[in-house]
């Protein structure tokens, strides 16, 4: 299996205890502060990353799971493509594991909803919170320990409530970006490094602006 991502991810100290695999073809990386986040959450914030398709089957540990599953510490998550590659599965076999990925989220819902585990999100509660004064992010009740420059770049968008930032609006935003001359590269450094929080990052030719539905 391919480690040309794991470098990118493993350049700073993880605790073992919060580390996660995920492997898509000959991509993989360990990751920290993706446990606790569903299957869905890590599948659209690698898609671009990792090249994972909307409909590849996800297993963990070599058991294949739900969108709705939610990541365990020390767990390998594994993106299984359908279709276009050698050894792909036939038509009867992908639609029985279909049937059975969307099963298995009917019953983790259920289970979470007994269970109180996992309670709609309140309007009144920002997914995103940035503590800069302790160094992390909250994503979704997940907290993300993050270098001053990402929390600066993220506080920044967080601010911006939505609408477009060029490099120089954040940089007049906030004086620790100001002698950045790359907020470009910072950006996908950050993306590598925590692809949960990259991945709400939508770039265009107006800037940066923050994509959370």
């Amino acid at each position: 299996m391919s480690t040309k991502r794991s470098a990118d991810c493993r350049c700073l100290p993880v605790p073992p205890e919060r580390r996660v695999k995920v492997i898509h073809v000959g991509n993989d990386g360990i990751f920290d502060g993706i446990v606790g986040a569903s299957i869905a959450s890590v599948r659209d914030s690698l898609r671009d990353a990792f090249n994972v398709p909307a409909d590849a089957l996800a297993f963990v540990d070599g058991k294949l799971v739900g969108n709705h599953r939610r990541l365990r510490a020390n767990e390998t998550l594994e993106f299984v493509r359908q279709r276009g590659q050698k050894g792909a599965l036939e038509p009867e076999e992908r639609a029985m594991l279909e049937r059975m990925a969307k099963q298995i989220d009917r019953i983790t819902s259920a289970l979470d909803r007994q269970s109180g585990q996992a309670p709609p999100r309140s309007v009144e509660q920002p997914r995103l919170q940035i503590d800069r004064q302790h160094g992390h992010a909250i994503l979704d009740g997940v907290r993300h320990d993050l270098d001053p420059v990402f929390l600066a770049i993220l506080d920044s968008l967080v601010h911006a409530n939505g609408n477009w930032c060029s490099q120089s609006d954040m940089q007049q935003a906030d004086p620790l970006l100001r002698d950045e001359k790359r907020l470009d590269r910072l950006i996908k450094r950050l993306k590598r490094k925590h692809p949960m929080l990259g991945g709400l990052i939508e770039s265009s030719s107006r800037g940066y602006h923050l994509s959370m539905p």
